[in-house]
């Protein structure tokens, strides 16, 4: 079941057209080249309910070998693990350049979701105070750069983002892929 939550909007369900919970992440098998979909979601108060309309979402996705950021949780050294990831983007809209906003994510083979970032689309975003949360955001450095981590054009601006890399160590038998080294 597809639902998030949020301090504006409460808990949320996203549903189809056909009142099925859903969101598209990415249609296996998954290529090293961007695939997408054009897709129709609802977001709605509870998992039963059926939206009376749906709204077009464009949803592209790759798999890619990225160095990915992290940070060791016991005393605070960084670097970089390389992993196979599965990044997929949610655009409000039937195109990259007719979409209010962006939503991008990272799922890291052996570990999940990685990162998330919100994007706003200056052009056409409605967002009250998107300036100053891109701003924000800029200074805050709270997620370092990562592939595939880029706007889609220069009017776009990252909002919000959580990168979920602050690893704690286990034994080494305990993990499917190398420990990434110490710098």
């Amino acid at each position: 079941m597809a639902m998030t939550e949020d301090g504006g909007g409460g808990a949320q369900w996203f549903q189809s057209a056909e009142c099925r919970p859903g969101w598209l992440v990415a249609i296996p098998p998954l290529p090293t080249e961007w695939q997408q979909r054009l897709v129709g979601l609802a977001i709605t108060t509870g998992p039963e309910a059926c939206p009376a309309r749906v709204n077009p979402s464009l949803t592209r996705w790759r798999r890619a070998a990225i160095d990915l950021p992290w940070r060791e949780a016991a005393d605070g050294r960084t670097g970089a693990a390389r992993v196979e990831v599965l990044v997929s983007e949610h655009f409000s809209g039937t195109a990259i350049p007719l979409a209010d906003h962006l939503e991008r994510f990272w799922f890291a083979q052996g570990l999940g979701l990685v990162r998330w970032e919100r994007w706003e689309n200056a052009a056409r975003s409605a967002l009250a105070g998107r300036d100053a949360m891109a701003e924000l955001m800029a200074r805050s450095r709270r997620c370092p750069p990562i592939a595939h981590g880029e706007a889609p054009d220069a009017r776009w601006q990252m909002v919000d983002c959580r990168s979920w890399t602050n690893m704690v160590r286990a034994p080494s038998a305990a993990l499917d892929w190398p420990a990434p080294e110490l710098r």
